[in-house]
């Protein structure tokens, strides 16, 4: 597992950074930001600073709003593990962008399991899906996910595992209706996962009601079809002529998901999210050496 703090390598000590959620509780956390910055070849972080590295968990910390991680070492991965009893207490949102092959298999080993099982809303692109095609998977009670597909032509290998995830069967303890907000700049990309979908839905035996939110710069053609075994419909509308949005909806009636569901759906994407963890690192950004265990793969795709 981690390096115990008296083996650490790293000269350099990083820093909490955060700002009280309720002044009158200052263990009821706010925004936290782990985070260095070089200045004169020394990492130092600006601001209101707290030391929690090192420390016991404050007792009566209840929860926090958001952890921004923008470097990592030893000390952080343990000081993670140390908060698993705030993550396993409530819902989280996830946000992932920029990681190589290296650091998302440190993430993975050391940190992920920590906090996957209460993961409700995910944000990640592609290059996340490639490392990672089983990352959606994993997590027991994911309900929404905003998927960015970078690629201007179409990858299945970017596609496949998003579409796994929504035609699956539902786990007794998972989410019914799940929900992808899908953005891609290319048309053709779109309209081929759109196929992608029909197909699958077509050949499905067992119901899955899903919704995938469409930013289109383009205009789609709506539809419906039926897929007699299981009863339901796989039906495009368009839900905004301003933004040209369109919903891509899999429901067992025309009354199983009404419109204030449908609406309701865009609200679950963009409502005020607390517990939010987000992690944004380059390989220069890991310290202690614990990228030397895994071969490079290539440099961070850092989109």
């Amino acid at each position: 597992m981690c390096a115990s703090p008296s083996n650490f390598t790293s000269p350099i000590r990083p820093f909490l950074n955060y700002n009280d959620k309720k002044k009158e509780d200052p263990e009821d956390l706010g925004r936290i930001t782990i985070n260095h910055k070089l200045v004169e070849g020394k990492k130092v972080v600006s601001g209101n600073v707290l030391r929690f590295l090192g420390k016991p968990l404050p007792q009566r910390l209840v929860t926090f709003n958001s952890i921004e991680i923008n470097f990592l070492n030893a000390e952080i991965i343990q000081w993670f593990q140390n908060w698993q009893p705030i993550f396993e207490s409530c819902p989280l949102n996830l946000s992932i962008s920029g990681l190589s092959d290296q650091i998302w298999r440190l993430i993975e080993r050391d940190m992920f399991f920590l906090f996957s099982k209460n993961i409700e809303n995910m944000d990640l692109s592609d290059n996340i899906i490639r490392i990672c095609p089983t990352i959606l998977s994993q997590c027991a009670i994911l309900r929404t996910v905003n998927y960015t597909l970078n690629s201007l032509v179409y990858d299945p290998s970017s596609w496949q595992p998003v579409q796994d995830w929504l035609m699956s069967p539902r786990a007794d303890n998972g989410t019914p209706l799940r929900i992808v907000n899908l953005m891609s700049a290319s048309e053709p990309v779109i309209l081929r996962c759109i196929e992608e979908l029909k197909t699958a839905f077509g050949l499905a035996t067992s119901r899955a009601s899903f919704i995938v939110v469409i930013y289109a710069q383009h205009r789609l053609s709506p539809f419906s079809i039926d897929n007699k075994r299981t009863g339901e419909e796989l039906t495009l509308i368009r839900h905004d002529r301003v933004f040209n949005n369109f919903k891509l909806v899999r429901h067992g009636s025309p009354n199983f998901l009404p419109k204030a569901t449908l609406d309701g759906a865009v609200e679950w994407l963009m409502e005020e999210e607390m517990h939010r963890i987000v992690v944004k690192l380059r390989d220069d950004d890991v310290g202690d050496g614990l990228l030397d265990s895994f071969p490079s793969a290539g440099p961070s795709d850092r989109r």
